[in-house]
């Protein structure tokens, strides 16, 4: 007997709502594959990456691998799980990043639809650089309340690139930022230069800084305004120092 009356479907619901925050460093999961409950979706017939890897890492031993080919038409993108929020909005996205290759930005945003690439709302477009540095985008002009985070590379530019993804964070964005991009340079033999990025608003910030493993509040402590950089003076030679910057928005601070 023949099967036409038979019929064969296979489906998949979507997975539970992750609970915040949420942490992902790819260390539970094989080369070749993305995290559970993750997607790539990318232009059609466009050859894109998107996997773990077990190099380039951060830290641990696996990392994300994102990249594209040299076709200015292919933008791919990994979509994250759907998070446990009221208002996604009211969310930031922290990652470490870093490109090998090409030119293509690294896009950090939203897409209010399951799996349609081009539905991509750009909320950060990163410029890694060879080595790895931290970066943290706030969804906060994102106009709507639901979506799924996204990062991938995307089309206009004819560049092939390599990027690789480590350590992502997705939390509930502090009231008060903290800064990133905190940068410590020997000068001369007794000093320090201090530089740091302020992502909210803060016009002033604490620097403390002590001994290799001082505990914070035990240390010395310095008031900086209006300016994102200090120079920290007669330091003792050859002895290792731990710096701290916190930011200042009226009445209480940040973490450091």
């Amino acid at each position: 007997m023949g099967d036409a009356g038979k019929a064969r479907q296979k489906g998949k619901t979507r997975c539970e709502d992750q609970a915040l925050p949420y942490t992902e460093g790819f260390e539970d999961y094989p080369d070749w594959y993305s995290p559970d409950c993750w997607q790539k979706f990318e232009t059609a017939n466009m050859s894109g990456w998107g996997y773990i890897q077990s190099n380039n890492t951060y830290s641990g031993s696996k990392s994300l691998y994102i990249g594209a080919n040299s076709s200015s038409s292919s933008q791919d993108y990994l979509r994250m799980s759907h998070f446990a929020t009221n208002d996604i909005s009211e969310l930031q996205v922290k990652l470490m990043a870093k490109r090998t290759s090409g030119t293509r930005p690294l896009v950090v945003g939203v897409s209010p639809e399951f799996s349609n690439v081009d539905s991509v709302y750009v909320l950060a477009a990163l410029e890694p650089t060879s080595t790895y540095e931290e970066y943290i985008v706030s969804l906060e002009s994102y106009p709507g309340t639901d979506g799924y985070i996204v990062v991938g590379t995307p089309s206009g530019i004819a560049s092939y690139t390599q990027i690789y993804v480590d350590d992502i964070t997705v939390e509930v964005r502090p009231t008060c930022m903290y800064p990133t991009n905190f940068v410590a340079d020997s000068v001369g033999e007794t000093a320090v230069a201090l530089s740091w990025t302020e992502l909210g608003t803060a016009e002033s910030w604490s620097v403390q800084y002590g001994l290799m493993g001082f505990t914070i509040g035990d240390g010395t402590t310095e008031t900086v305004s209006d300016t994102t950089a200090i120079l920290i003076e007669n330091l003792s030679e050859s002895t290792a120092y731990d710096f701290y910057v916190q930011s200042d928005c009226g009445g209480f601070g940040s973490q450091w």
